[in-house]
């Protein structure tokens, strides 16, 4: 099961922005290397899932709660779990 970020990306984009944080610079403060903005701008477009290895890391670096993330994290999940059972609905019938 493929999981998008899309709750996970709106918080980034909203905090980068609020915070004037450029993706290099929020993958430098999460401790990512500073070449390794790529991970950062897929993250924060959902194209792929958020590393709950780097919560802490982006928590700080975002200056939000870790518990913010993993709220967004786990609405993501809901989303992708809901249209995992509606495709299994869809094929059992």
């Amino acid at each position: 099961m493929r999981i998008k970020s899309v709750y996970v990306s709106m918080l980034i984009k909203t905090r980068m922005s609020h915070l004037k944080l450029t993706q290099k610079d929020l993958a430098v403060k999460s401790g990512l290397k500073s070449n390794n903005f790529q991970q950062v701008s897929n993250i924060s477009r959902g194209v792929c899932g958020f590393p709950p290895k780097h919560i802490k890391s982006f928590a700080v670096a975002l200056q939000l709660d870790a518990q913010d993330i993993i709220n967004a994290m786990a609405e993501d999940y809901k989303i992708a779990l809901k249209k995992v059972i509606n495709e299994n609905n869809n094929t059992n019938n």
